[in-house]
């Protein structure tokens, strides 16, 4: 048990900064077509992500779809804002526009162009993260997945989101406060510390200067999808990478 709190506090939320952004970018913004909706759709949940939004003119809301289908309203973009920034691979809300919209389809890797010297931008940025954090940690929680497991997904979610935003996506930073990871996979440092522990142990993680090397994508991946239950990890059992 020593050694598992040992673990989990070594692991010492906040997000690295993203590498400066591609300096050709901004030169090309204006140059990209608006689109202009009404009362249409602009993305749904679980479509893949494949731009950043900036709204030109009109209003975006953001609708949260419960299990019956009704739509909680989450937030209202208005003209300036961006929508569809994230971590994960797919959107988890409705976007749509309220009468006339008018937007503009930005690369995914104009991001750091967006956030920059825009504090509204990065606070609604922050906010998005944390929703899709939230979002992550359900979905694991929701059937059951021992400690190991939630551990794997969180760590697969970071890798996507470094790999994003032009960081090494195999390296998990050790600026994460581990008060943090445990909150949003809902375990306590105990239980943190031991999932650790057994990841390192079945040679899914490495340390490394800096932080956590991810050592196993792929038995990372098969460990996130496990349903508590399914046994110990034995080393060599998961594929190599």
């Amino acid at each position: 048990m020593a050694r598992a709190r040992r673990a989990a506090m070594s692991l010492s939320l906040s997000l690295p900064k993203s590498p400066t952004a591609n300096a050709e970018i901004p030169a090309i913004l204006e140059e990209i077509p608006v689109r202009v909706l009404r009362d249409e759709a602009l993305f749904h949940p679980g479509d893949r992500k494949t731009h950043l939004y900036r709204i030109e003119a009109g209003t975006i809301a953001l609708y949260r779809k419960r299990v019956d289908q009704h739509l909680d309203i989450v937030e209202f973009a208005f003209t300036g804002d961006v929508v569809g920034f994230g971590f994960l691979e797919h959107h988890i809300h409705l976007a749509k526009a309220l009468g006339e919209a008018h937007v503009r389809c930005l690369p995914l890797n104009a991001l750091d162009h967006v956030l920059r010297d825009d504090q509204r931008a990065a606070h609604r940025y922050a906010e998005a993260l944390g929703r899709e954090f939230e979002f992550r940690r359900d979905e694991v929680a929701g059937a059951y997945r021992k400690p190991a497991s939630r551990l794997a997904a969180f760590f697969l979610a970071l890798s996507q989101l470094n790999g994003r935003e032009g960081r090494d996506p195999d390296v998990i930073s050790d600026s994460l406060e581990c008060g943090a990871v445990a909150c949003c996979i809902a375990l306590d440092l105990d239980a943190l510390g031991m999932a650790l522990v057994e990841l390192e142990k079945a040679g899914l993680i490495e340390r490394c200067p800096g932080g956590l090397r991810l050592a196993n994508l792929v038995g990372l991946s098969q460990l996130a999808n496990e349903v508590s239950g399914a046994g110990r990890l034995v080393r060599g059992v998961l594929p190599s990478k």
